[in-house]
């Protein structure tokens, strides 16, 4: 007897709606590559093929179309029955709580409460933006379900999943002036620098890899809010040092990034406690968190980090 599971037959549905794999794995939360390795998984599992592949698209096989009936039967029987057992998702209310800088929350917080919405409408997110050691703390205490940090070292009892790394630069308004290119630190000293705030990940990457740069901020100007930092950039009174995720931020895009020389970056992962009691969406909604960080607009020096871990949970 195969032995098809119901995530390849919901792979198969939905490969048939969208007409080809690519935006069929995007509604999967997959990789192309991982969501055509599903369909070949049940393909031979069935001994036989389900679609018909040219440079047009794909095309469901004679087999594909018999198949196709009785899957659709099968996944209709099993939404049905589990709906017996469990309240449909619609009907569940409660709350979440997600810790997130300003930064992270920018790119990525639009595309995540719609789809999270759309599938829990009565379940409120209530987003806590702070640095990454307060939202650390948060989750550590119960008061963040999940949390997004970029940090040194992550504490015993947390479960971490990287999902991207950016590299540390110099962002500066088109009309202030300064080098186009970083070839070594002391470019900056004539540069008037702007620190955003204390004590977050990105302070903990100065202090420990370029003591030196301390010297070139200026002591007269500490913002602790992001806008407030980008304000004062666009405005020409200062530049700063930020990575590539503030860089991403939607009033950043008009700003000039130069990257520092420098192969250290910030890495940036989604975090819960080992042992949380987790809400029923818990996993849905860091599912959709991890496939919201995938699909948003970073700036180009970012590199998203694909991991089997995430996979699976985007799976």
């Amino acid at each position: 007897m195969a032995n098809v599971t119901l995530k390849q037959i919901r792979a198969f549905i939905t490969a048939v709606d969208c007409g080809n794999f690519s935006r069929a794995a995007d509604k999967f939360c997959l990789s192309q590559s991982a969501f055509t390795r599903l369909i070949q998984e049940l393909e031979s599992e069935l001994d036989t093929i389900l679609f018909r592949r040219s440079n047009r698209g794909i095309e469901v096989s004679d087999a594909g179309k018999m198949f196709l009936t009785s899957a659709r039967k099968l996944l209709n029987y099993y939404t049905l029955a589990i709906d017996r057992v469990d309240s449909n998702n619609l009907a569940k209310v409660g709350s979440l709580q997600l810790g997130i800088s300003s930064a992270m929350s920018s790119v990525i917080l639009p595309h995540l409460v719609e789809s999270f919405n759309a599938e829990y409408p009565n379940v409120s997110i209530q987003v806590q933006n702070g640095s990454s050691a307060q939202i650390l703390n948060d989750v550590l205490n119960g008061k963040a379900e999940i949390g997004v940090v970029s940090m040194m070292g992550i504490p015993s009892g947390i479960k971490a999943i990287p999902v991207l790394r950016a590299p540390l630069g110099l962002l500066v308004s088109k009309d202030y002036g300064g080098p186009g290119k970083i070839s070594d630190l002391n470019d900056l000293a004539e540069l008037k620098l702007v620190r955003h705030g204390e004590g977050n990940g990105l302070d903990q990457l100065i202090s420990t890899y370029f003591p030196d740069l301390e010297k070139y901020f200026d002591s007269t100007i500490i913002a602790s809010d992001l806008t407030a930092v980008l304000a004062l950039v666009h405005s020409g009174v200062a530049a700063t040092i930020l990575s590539g995720i503030s860089a991403s931020h939607p009033w950043a895009q008009t700003l000039n990034f130069i990257p520092l020389p420098t192969e250290v970056f910030r890495e940036v992962h989604v975090i819960s406690r080992v042992d949380t009691k987790e809400s029923p969406w818990h996993r849905r909604f860091a599912s959709i968190l991890q496939h919201a960080i995938m699909k948003g607009k970073w700036h180009s020096s970012v590199n998203l980090i694909e991991t089997k871990a995430r996979a699976q949970a985007c799976g």
